[in-house]
């Protein structure tokens, strides 16, 4: 046998013992051993109908959601569950499910730096029933469901979430051709330094794979707007977090969130490249708490990080950053997310890329999803799917969750985990000893009992006690210890999992003196703010400590001693004193303290109020305005009613208002409510710019109803005197406000210019709706050098407003421009919109489809005339262009708006719009860029406009922007020939750059031929 076959042979055999408590079908068998796993049905099929999803998406399922269902689930926890989840007509899988917790997660915002309170949501891994080999994570909030489903025999992967519609359904669909979609440009350049093969087995070293890789998380403020708010961030931040752990988990790499930092005000994250984004967090963030750290934001696009630096001394190069995608079109994208920041994650974790020529113990690559780094030869595109570390969501193969990172990747990340020495175990899961001074693993008591350690006692021979701790709704901050004279620790506990619980704990203490510690990580202690906790310490029938009001931490001292009664000088509270050895009937008073049990000192209770201990919880007899009072001991839904003041917060009494109107408090502001005529209101709660309208009269000062005028016209109110503004035809004009002796002339000819406007100097009173319009220069602009940009499809942002006209003496308008598209997908759009009220509402009166009225890369006239007939011209018209396609990358251009008053209006039957491609007017062919053809196999032809000036480059680059073609075109040679022979499949960018300046730049797809 050949060394690289035993060399394959001992990779293949390692991999094959490894057994992990982790990996989730691990731990599915064994939970199956001795526990039920409770069904749960929360989906069923819904239809098709008026659901819209990208091309790409040809497997899919709409799911109607349960949602009592799913808050039954939430709020039961079971530890193991079974759910149905229907893929298509005929087929529904059945997911085992085991529950995963989120042990000492900390979560702070920018927001003064502060620590957040979060509820989490329900997070499962698992398999698919039946299917070896299978892997599933899935999350369940209130009112959201989140994860994914891979099985080894399929191409890709399930995602289950939320459409990203106007629907409440959701969608299961396979991604494995919507992958190729989201472009990974990961900026890690591989080093090209190959592996030895000891590299890439698994080494069993001196630390066990049970210790964690702390994540630290960094959330950019777009992600937090995007999602609406700090739970739904969390959600959704948890969630993929859920999905990256079962990743590893699956690996037999023990993870966990140590903390999420969430930007909920104005991040210093502005950079548009991955390193960029990289370089502004190396620079802000000097130090964070975990191991590694990826900011995670949508700006940029793929990700970045450092290769092998999982225990570096200098944490920035423990540090990588991953542009995550919320949906493509109308469905979520989770999975790409989670191969974004898993693939990031495993550089730091020591991973190149599966393309770079580094790997099978002889410098060759793994796979040839991407042109191979470091010269060696294509080994193929894998059947079956790529691994997390290669760039296969580009190919037709795609990337399948199953085989995880891949053996040889796997190995190598397991190795370098193994030997780090700056890991510690993972929270809440301590590896047990007989020694450590704790009851844990499988002992019956404090190192002693369970078939490791040697037996107990068989009763206490000393002190006998018991500790009991009633817990908040937050037991996962809270923790708890003992500790003897020799600052030792005997007993300790928590944190915890389940909110309110009751923990006991028997105690059984010598005769010495002793500390009971009790903290809580967030600062609010375990009473009263989030639940009714505390903690009591009994040892011999006497209470030693007690209490459940603090902030981070309490300690209490007591003493045990047994050798006689009580005095007042024995160092024990015994007897009937009140404190070690103070109060009571016999021993001397007790300064007061806020932690006595007596209500003494400044307390307005038992140890609460007063200038120096916490406040007392609120009672309706405590003399103090507290709780939900509304005055001292009244008002608020507990205590007996307030009397009625003019500053008690309440409408009571002859008020008319809360603490206003009536015959002795101030008056009340105006609203629509209050039964009187005020503010700006014209009657009684009706009229003006806050309240509905009043009803029409003859007499209210407001032109309303049938009315031409203010109370005038109309067929129930007098005439009104005529004026040259009030649209109508009246006194001596001739036409509509014109004509006669005091108005203007009327038009005498067919068109009056109202505006043309060029956007050569400025927006020319044009209002820009937002981020998605700009102004222009380029060679997309139709004259002159400038034109508006509108992009996406984000409503009045993605808009242009016109100046508002006076158009009340035309019987016709008609607006005329001149645009070009680019790179706008068949069946996407922009239409132009009218308004006669200045704006508050609009009618859409032209639409144009890419496809059907214009294709790209083309200039094009065209003009809409509308008639006052049917949309009632006003002196506050506006016209509006608004952007209707999908992404940013998706423009239109305008120029050369004129805007007509014409006085005559179009017939019927005849047409109010005019299109003309003027490529068909100019025949001007050479002054057009074409690249042909596209897709591309071995050459590419690239047609340049005649004037685009001299010193004219062409240059093809890959995804992550490396310079792979480039020729010099030589001036009056406008057609360049490119041969493409030496390049993979896959996506590439053209860049055409004449006198210094980029001119043109158009994705290409290469598909190499067999």
């Amino acid at each position: 046998m050949g060394k690289f076959s035993a060399f394959l042979l001992f990779f293949l055999t390692s991999a094959m013992l490894m057994a992990q408590q982790i990996v989730p079908a691990q731990i599915v068998a064994e939970h199956q051993q001795f526990a039920k796993f409770e069904s749960n049905s929360i989906f069923s099929p819904a239809s098709r109908s008026g659901i819209s999803v990208p091309e790409e998406v040809t497997e899919y399922q709409v799911l109607d959601l349960n949602r009592s269902a799913l808050k039954n689930l939430v709020a039961l926890a079971d530890e193991n569950i079974s759910l149905t989840l229907p893929v298509n007509d005929r087929e529904n899988l059945e997911l085992q499910l085991v529950e995963q917790k989120m042990e000492g997660l900390i979560i702070r915002e920018s927001d003064g730096n502060r620590y957040v309170k979060y509820n989490p949501g329900r997070h499962y891994q698992g398999v698919i029933k039946g299917k070896p080999g299978s892997l599933v994570a899935i999350s369940f909030f209130e009112d959201d469901v989140m994860g994914f489903v891979s099985d080894p025999r399929t191409d890709g992967n399930l995602v289950i979430g939320k459409m990203q519609d106007k629907s409440e359904n959701f969608i299961v669909y396979r991604d494995d051709k919507l992958l190729g979609k989201l472009p990974m440009e990961c900026g890690t350049e591989d080093s090209g330094e190959a592996y030895k093969a000891e590299d890439l087995f698994h080494s069993s070293g001196d630390r066990a794979l049970s210790d964690c890789v702390k994540m630290y998380f960094e959330v950019d403020n777009n992600i937090f707007t995007n999602k609406g708010g700090m739970t739904p961030t969390l959600n959704y931040i948890t969630g993929l977090y859920n999905q990256v752990k079962t990743l590893y988990n699956n690996e037999s790499i023990n993870t966990v969130a140590s903390e999420i930092f969430v930007w909920s005000t104005t991040s210093p994250y502005t950079g548009t490249t991955s390193s960029a984004m990289l370089n502004q967090f190396l620079a802000y963030r000097s130090g964070f708490n975990g191991n590694i750290a990826m900011l995670l934001s949508y700006s940029a696009s793929g990700g970045i990080a450092y290769v092998n630096t999982l225990c570096n001394s200098n944490s920035d190069y423990r540090m990588g950053f991953s542009s995550i995608g919320s949906t493509y079109a109308t469905v979520p994208t989770y999975s790409w997310s989670v191969e974004v920041v898993t693939h990031e994650y495993g550089h730091l974790l020591g991973s190149q890329h599966t393309h770079a020529c580094v790997w099978n113990g002889n410098n060759t690559a793994i796979d040839g999803c991407y042109t191979t780094e470091g010269g060696c030869a294509n080994p193929g595109i894998p059947s079956g799917g790529g691994t997390i570390m290669s760039y296969c969501h580009l190919t037709s193969t795609g990337i399948n969750f199953t085989k995880g990172f891949g053996t040889q990747p796997g190995n190598l990340i397991r190795n370098k985990v193994t030997v780090a020495t700056c890991l510690s175990a993972c929270p809440g899961s301590p590896t047990p000893t007989c020694t450590d001074g704790i009851q844990n693993g499988q002992e019956t008591g404090i190192d002693c009992g369970g078939p490791t350690c040697p037996p107990c006692p068989t009763g206490c021979t000393t002190n006998s006690g018991t500790l009991t701790i009633v817990l908040d709704q937050y037991p996962s901050e809270t923790t708890w210890n003992i500790k003897n004279a020799a600052n030792a620790v005997i007993y300790s506990g928590g944190p915890y999992t389940t909110p309110g619980a009751t923990i006991t704990v028997p105690l059984c203490l010598p005769n010495a003196c002793y500390t009971f510690n009790i903290a809580d990580s967030y600062g609010d202690g375990i009473c009263c703010a989030y639940g009714n906790g505390s903690y009591n310490v009994v040892v011999n029938g006497s209470n030693v400590a007690s209490g459940g009001q603090f902030t981070f931490s309490q300690t209490k001292s007591f003493c045990i001693n047994t050798s006689s009664g009580p005095t007042c000088t024995d160092g024990i509270k015994n007897g009937q004193e009140t404190g070690i050895d103070c109060g009571g009937p016999t021993c001397p008073p007790c300064p007061p303290t806020c932690n006595d049990g007596i209500k003494n000192g400044q307390e307005t209770g038992v140890d609460c109020g007063g200038p120096t201990c916490p406040p007392c919880a609120a009672t309706c007899s405590d003399g103090i305005q507290n709780g939900q009072e509304t005055g001292v001991d009244c008002g608020g839904p507990t205590c007996p009613p307030c009397a009625a003041s003019c500053t008690d917060g309440i409408k009571n009494g002859q008020e008319t208002g809360v603490d206003c109107g009536g015959p002795t408090c101030p008056p009340c502001a105006a609203s629509c409510t209050d039964g009187i005529k005020n503010g700006q209101e014209t009657g009684v709660d009706c009229g003006g710019p806050t309240c509905p309208p009043c009803a029409a009269t003859c007499s209210d000062g407001i032109q309303n109803g049938q009315e031409t005028g203010v109370d005038c016209g109309g067929p129930t109110c007098p005439p009104c005197a005529a004026t040259c503004t009030d649209g109508i035809q009246n006194g001596q004009e001739t036409g509509i406000d014109c004509g006669g002796p005091t108005c203007p002339p009327c038009p005498t000819s067919g068109e009056t210019s109202l505006g043309a406007y060029y956007f050569e100097t400025g927006w020319d009173n044009w209002i820009d709706g937002g981020d998605d319009a700009i102004r222009y220069s380029g060679p997309r602009s139709f004259e002159g050098s400038y034109s508006i940009s509108l992009r996406d499809n984000s409503g009045a942002i993605s808009s242009m407003t016109s100046p508002t006209y006076a158009a009340t003496q035309y019987a016709a308008l008609k607006v005329e421009f001149n645009f070009y598209s680019y790179s706008m997908e068949t069946g996407e759009d922009f239409y132009m919109q009218y308004s006669n009220n200045n704006g508050s509402t609009w009618t859409t009166i032209a639409t144009w489809i890419n496809g059907t009225n214009f294709n790209n890369n083309t200039f094009y006239y065209t003009s809409k005339s509308i008639n006052k007939s049917q949309y009632g011209f006003t002196n506050n018209s506006k016209f509006r262009i608004v952007c209707d396609a999908s992404t940013n990358s998706d423009l239109i251009y305008i120029d050369a708006v004129k805007v007509k008053g014409l006085a005559t209006a179009a017939m019927p039957g005849e047409s109010s719009e005019n299109m003309v491609a003027l490529s068909s007017i100019w025949n001007d062919t050479d002054n057009e860029f074409k690249v042909y053809p596209n897709p591309a196999t071995t050459e590419l032809t690239i047609q340049l406009p005649s004037d685009r000036g001299s010193a004219t480059t062409v240059s093809l680059y890959d995804m992550m922007g490396r310079k792979l073609v480039s020729q010099l075109v030589a001036d009056g040679d406008n057609t360049v020939s490119m041969d493409l022979g030496r390049l993979n499949s896959g996506l590439y960018i053209l860049s055409v750059i004449a006198d210094g300046e980029v001119i043109h730049t158009e994705k290409v797809s290469v598909i190499t031929e067999d």
